[in-house]
């Protein structure tokens, strides 16, 4: 073996481990065709310098005929290659002449293997001797080429060129730094082939070159293909800089994030869903998401679902699901589908918010704006309501100065004047769930007021009701009106007595309650937590162990009128009376209730650990000695006539005016006879607190009594009145008429 075939041996040998590398390599990336056709022309340019190493060495022409035939038969094997590597390279999608070349050297490879005409080797000895620096004479025998391999090698060239063209507009359109390499590869090969062929037709004498072209060309295609490495290599860098940031994102989000495959089967889950479910990541880890399913949503949800989402759209609605512990969550849940680079649906991704408290403020929300519709709607008819209660109650007691005498007449006036009385409590229900009865506040420990409760509570229910009245070791000390505590927790006994018509329980309860900021939410109407700074409660507790009630039922169990108990067994307003009552303390009552098990009410008061007790006794009303001019203004004229024959009957001279116009000319006409105004706040043109000021401003010493349905808390909250205007409230009687005199000649 002469040094020409070492040296070509030597070379054929790296450039086969060279395939066997990247034969492995694309093994394992079964995607990267590339790499699979660069190993075979490594294996094709390998078996090729064996076949021309084993040329070089030959001494006859037979041998040298034989390892001809290898050489041009390996030579159309690497055609194909090479097509196939450009192919894959550049991304070509039109492969037509591809086809067309492959196709060619794949006959002609079955022509060279079964020829033994002229056609393919001349059977006339071509001897070959040159020297090699001088130094190393090469000697050796090969056939001259047939006509079937001098088209080949045209071929060959014509093949190189289209493969050339190939790689130049790559270049131009998409990534010339990629191609640049390949592509000056290839035309050294192409004029290495076009040297051998003319060295093989005897044009000149030289050494062939295509073993140094395939070399050349194997070292530029695994130069390209390195540098093509290195980019995806930076780009999965990237990627996996970018995936780290995003998992981060994933595991720090506030949603909750499950990833499955095209089976639902879990296959990954974020520290959200661990939390807001109760499983770990471990346990659900192969689960179908099924896992987390109620049972309270019907077949035909589920299917919807899985419709949409397996035909590449993305669901979007809300779930209540169950929690590893077995409570129940709602959440609002977006699943997409995850699409392969062939468009194929690999994964579904589920990304899920829970709304559980949202819900819940919501309902209470809703909750609250009904009660309050229904608050304007009871204030209101508390008003009309009392305007006729003070016609009615007027006149009957005018009446009954003058029947005094009249045993019969006196006792059906006394009848309807108490009637009317009870009539008027009523609407002090109505307004009390309107949040405008009058309350009067101090600072009060809410263990006294519940303690106190305990005896008259104890008389008053039945022996099979066992009363049971625990208080706290704490004071529980804010600003409050118990007389109106003590009302709100009677009708809640009231009403756990009802529903206890064979005996039972009923517990009285108190504690405090420290809350933060966000969990005020809980226990309060939405918009309330705002508008207070403490965060301390007291706690009323009061359970039965009665009847229950439905969800339906608890749903509208402060509503006015509201009751389950029969015709005629109550009005109804014991509990929105209750409701109303708290609320104007800025507390808040809610309910828990399961049929079967008994109810528990829960009163939150908020506290004032700071307050100081302030003296609640009330002064002694000192009557006004009648006599003097009393100017009326009142619009209503039956509510007018009432308020004169009052004050006619406690001997004042009365004038009246039906507006507040009127009343400035009567003003007018006797000011120096009139000394008091009495006026109804809510008049037209002109309001009572207008006429009021404007009769001031003339005669500084004028005495003014304002009228009105709605209580005097309510007029002073809202800056109608002033803490110094006296207020009496409609419905008139004698000892509010005169009372309200008393203390306006007394100021």
């Amino acid at each position: 073996m002469n040094f020409h075939s070492v040296i070509t041996l030597c070379a054929g040998s790296v450039t086969f481990c060279v395939g066997i590398y990247h034969f492995m390599y694309s093994a394992r990336l079964r995607t990267r065709g590339v790499d699979q056709a660069f190993a075979v022309i490594c294996f094709m340019v390998g078996l090729y310098d064996l076949a021309s190493a084993m040329l070089y060495s030959s001494m006859n022409m037979e041998r040298g005929m034989f390892w001809q035939r290898w050489q041009y038969m390996l030579l159309c094997g690497m055609g194909v290659a090479v097509l196939w590597f450009v192919s894959e390279f550049t991304g070509r999608k039109n492969r037509k002449l591809d086809y067309l070349f492959a196709g060619y050297w794949l006959a002609q490879a079955m022509v060279i293997i079964l020829d033994r005409s002229n056609l393919t080797l001349l059977k006339f000895a071509q001897p070959r001797s040159f020297s090699f620096l001088g130094t190393f004479n090469i000697n050796y025998y090969e056939a001259a080429p047939g006509i079937l391999l001098i088209i080949q090698s045209l071929v060959g060239v014509l093949a190189g060129v289209y493969v050339a063209y190939s790689l130049v507009s790559y270049a131009r359109c998409e990534d010339p730094a990629k191609c640049t390499p390949v592509l000056i590869g290839m035309s050294c090969l192409i004029l290495a082939v076009t040297n051998d062929m003319l060295v093989s037709w005897g044009v000149y004498d030289s050494i062939y070159l295509i073993e140094l072209g395939f070399l050349f060309v194997i070292l530029c295609m695994g130069y390209s293909l390195n540098e093509v490495h290195l980019r995806v290599q930076n780009k999965l860098e990237e990627s996996s800089d970018g995936l780290k940031r995003l998992e981060a994102a994933v595991n720090a989000a506030a949603e909750s994030i499950v990833i499955t495959n095209v089976n639902g089967e879990i296959q990954y889950v974020n520290p959200a869903f661990e939390k807001m479910t109760g499983y770990k990541s471990n346990e659900v880890a192969g689960m179908d998401s099924s896992v987390v399913q109620s049972g309270k949503h019907s077949k035909e949800l589920y299917q919807d679902l899985w419709k949409t989402i397996s035909s590449g759209g993305v669901w979007r609605g809300q779930f209540t699901n169950r929690k590893k512990d077995g409570s129940l969550f709602e959440e609002e849940a977006v699943i997409s589908p995850v699409k392969d680079s062939a468009g194929k649906i690999v994964n579904y991704v589920a990304v899920k918010r829970d709304v559980t408290q949202e819900r819940r403020l919501e309902g209470q929300l809703r909750q609250s704006q009904k009660m309050e519709a229904l608050g304007r709607l009871a204030s209101g008819i508390a008003h009309d309501f009392t305007n006729m209660l003070a016609i009615i109650l007027g006149h009957a007691q005018i009446v009954k100065t003058r029947v005094a005498d009249q045993e019969d007449l006196s006792e059906s006036v006394v009848s309807i004047i108490e009637s009317t009385s009870q009539l008027s409590s009523l609407t002090g229900d109505l307004l009390a769930f309107a949040h405008q009865k009058p309350l009067t506040m101090k600072s009060v420990d809410v263990n006294r007021v519940v303690k106190g409760m305990e005896d008259m509570l104890d008389r008053s229910i039945e022996s099979s009701i066992k009363l049971k009245v625990e208080t706290c070791k704490e004071k529980l000390v804010g600003e409050l009106d118990p007389d109106h505590i003590e009302q709100a927790i009677m009708y809640l006994c009231v009403n756990a007595v009802d529903a206890m018509p064979e005996g039972g329980n009923l517990i009285i309860e108190t504690w405090p309650l420290s809350l933060s900021h966000n969990e005020i939410a809980q226990v309060m109407t939405p918009g309330m937590e705002q508008e207070r700074d403490t965060q301390r409660f007291a706690v009323i507790s009061v359970t039965d162990t009665g009847c229950g009630m439905p969800e339906e039922v608890v749903s509208r169990v402060f509503e006015p009128f509201f009751t389950t108990k029969g015709k005629g067994r109550t009005t109804g307003l014991g509990l929105s009376t209750a409701y109303g009552i708290i609320a104007q303390h800025d507390g808040n009552i809610t309910v828990y209730s399961t049929p079967g098990h008994g109810t528990t009410f829960k009163i939150y008061l908020p506290l004032d650990p700071v307050a100081e007790a302030r003296s609640t006794d009330p002064n002694e009303m000192t009557l006004v000695s009648t006599g003097g001019t009393v100017l009326v203004s009142e619009d209503d004229y039956i509510g007018r006539r009432v308020a004169v024959r009052i004050l006619q009957e406690l001997g004042f001279s009365v004038l009246e005016a039906e507006d507040s116009v009127q009343a400035m000319e009567l003003f007018n006409a006797n000011r120096d006879k009139i000394g008091l105004l009495i006026t109804d706040i809510m008049m037209p043109e002109i309001g009572g607190v207008e006429l009021a000021k404007r009769l001031k401003k003339d005669k500084p010493d004028l005495k003014i009594i304002f009228a009105s349905g709605y209580p005097e808390s309510h007029l002073r909250a809202t800056g109608i009145v002033t803490n110094g205007d006296p207020v009496v409230n409609k419905p008139f009687s004698l000892q509010s008429v005169k009372d309200a005199i008393s203390d306006v000649m007394a100021g």
